[in-house]
């Protein structure tokens, strides 16, 4: 694939690698650098958009940097009201353009930004060594929604999330246990709605 706006497309990458290493440098930091971080994100996207005359889908830059925009504004936690709009434009287009799963995971951020249910159930509080998925509206239907946006149902999502926290834990303790728990005797997490 050709990608018409290659200098942009660098441009949108380089910028969501560097925030992502300015996330795991330690949540002391997080907050004021991240901060200042998504602002400077904001108005590249912002430049980009004015650049190639309108948002960075697929055709214009390729997967990869048409999914670091969307990084961009689903961590645009300062600015709700921008979130919106953009997400607003990015989805409009059809899934050869935008990628439906960035589209969901930006609909829920906003939603859970707003103080209002996420739709898809991808955003998560931590909860002690394990993730809490955040309230969710129409819990009847999540998986459907789901499915039609390419996720995977959301039981599948939390036993993931959660079996690679206990993971990371693993690798990370120098000290290694010999014990084995059965699976039965691991701690159910508790999905909170309303």
């Amino acid at each position: 694939m050709k990608i018409k706006y290659p200098k942009q497309a660098a441009l949108l990458v380089k910028a969501t690698r560097k925030d992502d290493s300015i996330k795991n440098i330690g949540l002391r930091y997080l907050e004021f650098i991240g901060s200042v971080t998504c602002k400077n994100n904001v108005a590249l996207l912002d430049q980009v958009m004015n650049e190639i005359g309108g948002w960075p889908t697929v055709s214009k830059v390729g997967p990869v940097a048409a999914h670091a925009a969307c990084l961009i504004v689903m961590f645009a936690d300062h600015d709700v009201e921008w979130q919106r709009h953009q997400f607003n434009i990015l989805s409009a287009f059809p899934k050869s353009e935008v990628d439906t799963v960035d589209v969901a995971l930006i609909e829920d951020r906003i939603c859970i930004n707003r103080g209002i249910e996420q739709v898809y159930g991808t955003q998560f509080d931590r909860v002690g060594n394990s993730f809490v998925v955040k309230p969710i509206r129409n819990v009847a239907t999540i998986d459907e929604r789901r499915h039609r946006a390419g996720l995977d149902t959301l039981s599948s999502h939390i036993q993931r999330m959660n079996t690679g926290e206990k993971m990371k834990q693993k690798l990370g303790s120098k000290k290694k246990s010999s014990s084995h728990r059965p699976k039965s005797a691991e701690k159910s997490v508790i999905i909170k709605f309303g």
